[in-house]
């Protein structure tokens, strides 16, 4: 299964939603109740069409955070850092990975690393 959520709705819905939101608030006695009365009409839950309408206020900078272009510029860096990392990381590189926790300890003859000993079962 995919793990990234696709984003079933179009920007001109999603937009769409929003005015509504924003038009209709009057009309409810809290943004919850507007947004519970919208989502379902466009076939969304009441919290997606609140995130995106956090995330208008945030662009629109009404709101505190991270808006849209910072998350994809962020998001682009991410992916630059993911792919000019080294692909041999600490482990494999030590010729660690896969093995059991202190095996290193084994073959370096460390003290206090040596085999497991299990008592005789009685017969």
């Amino acid at each position: 299964m995919n793990s990234k959520k696709s984003n079933r709705f179009s920007l001109e819905v999603r937009e769409r939603a929003i005015r509504m939101v924003q038009e209709h608030r009057g009309e409810y006695p809290s943004r919850w109740a507007c947004i519970e009365s919208i989502a379902p009409k466009i076939g969304c839950v009441a919290q997606t069409l609140h995130e995106a309408v956090k995330q208008q206020e945030v662009d629109a900078g009404v709101r505190s955070g991270l808006g849209t272009d910072e998350r994809e510029h962020i998001k682009a860096l991410e992916r630059e850092n993911k792919d000019l990392r080294p692909a041999s990381s600490w482990p494999a590189h030590r010729g660690l990975a896969g093995e059991p926790l202190h095996a290193h300890r084994l073959r370096a003859g460390c003290a206090g690393a040596g085999p497991l000993r299990v008592p005789a079962a009685p017969v």
